[in-house]
């Protein structure tokens, strides 16, 4: 038996097959378990026929992610007490990532020209993916997040539009800062719209400039 609250559309309930059978002479039934999600605590509970259940709890996860660390060309950000870790990524999306904030820099580090209104500085890498991969949810169950753009009422709400995609679900996709603080993206839309250039040139053909003009400004690159 499991149970719980539908996320996201999808039912946290997965499948068993067989969800029953007889043991036999050698005292065992082998099942095999189908998730409706990854990122995400499952209980599976066996019961005898004639009484007593045991409960098993597993983490259904994405394998293979890897972190990724600052670098010479990039910071990290967007860490909280809920998810400390959020920049897991699979193995390419990893590579690729670094490829792009690294060809920022080489374009811009040394640049000083007159229309540029900001020198080229560490650009902030926010989210990719949770250890175990999944969706982002920190408004899921949050009644006191604010208003935004992907949940312009506030409270609590699942993400929509790209945190809930499955890009961000496995680790290919990532968000750099794009606003008017520290270690952003040259806050000129000729150097954003580069900077969605190299995305789409390094791998990632989903460049999209979020939230232009408030605090969450940033592109969101992504392989899907």
């Amino acid at each position: 038996m499991h149970e719980g609250v539908p996320r996201y559309g999808n039912p946290r309930q997965g499948s068993l097959y067989p969800a029953s059978g007889n043991t036999g002479a050698q005292g065992f039934v082998t099942t095999q378990y189908g998730a409706t999600r990854i990122a995400q605590t499952e209980t599976i509970r066996a019961c005898a026929a004639g009484g007593g259940c045991s409960d098993v709890s597993m983490i259904v996860r994405r394998p293979n992610l890897q972190q990724l660390w600052a670098g010479w060309a990039h910071v990290m950000i967007g860490a909280t007490p809920i998810y400390p870790y959020n920049h897991f990524y699979q193995t390419g999306a990893h590579a690729d990532a670094i490829k792009v904030v690294e060809q920022y820099a080489i374009e811009y580090k040394d640049l000083t020209v007159p229309t540029v209104p900001e020198l080229w500085e560490p650009v902030g890498v926010n989210d990719s993916s949770l250890p175990t991969g999944g969706v982002f949810d920190i408004c899921a169950t949050n009644s006191g997040c604010l208003p935004n753009p992907q949940n312009p009422a506030g409270g609590a709400n699942p993400w929509s539009g790209p945190h809930q995609s499955g890009s961000h679900d496995i680790g290919e996709a990532f968000d750099v800062r794009a606003n008017n603080g520290v270690n952003n993206i040259i806050p000129s839309l000729t150097v954003k719209d580069r900077f969605r250039q190299i995305c789409r040139e390094r791998g990632f053909p989903i460049a999209l400039h979020e939230s232009i003009g408030s605090s969450n400004e940033h592109i969101h690159c992504a392989r899907f």
